[in-house]
């Protein structure tokens, strides 16, 4: 009888340390899940101004001699305007590290 309770709780502490490890493999695919989201947002938090300042500064450059002063000027203050949502980015990302 002894034997057989030894048994069984050899058993029992197999069957447990499956469960933890696959609530372990569950949990670390939900982390790597979690990072690669994040990872995507922030890529999209920059690509997406850097673009706008890019097509802004290109079209200045290439178009200066037909761009009135107030059209110039609107280019200039988008790309100033991305460039201060890129610091704030930037500052939001550091701070939660």
């Amino acid at each position: 009888m002894q034997r057989l309770i030894t048994h069984l709780g050899i058993a029992i502490q197999r069957i447990d340390g499956r469960h933890r490890q696959s609530e372990l493999e569950h949990f670390d695919m939900e982390l790597e899940h979690k990072k690669l989201t994040l990872l995507r947002q922030l890529a999209h938090n920059y690509r997406t101004p850097l673009t706008k300042i890019l097509a802004a500064a290109e079209t200045i450059e290439k178009h200066s001699n037909t761009l009135d002063l107030g059209t110039q000027k609107r280019f200039l203050l988008l790309i100033k305007d991305q460039i201060l949502y890129l610091n704030q980015v930037t500052n939001n990302v550091l701070n939660v590290s």
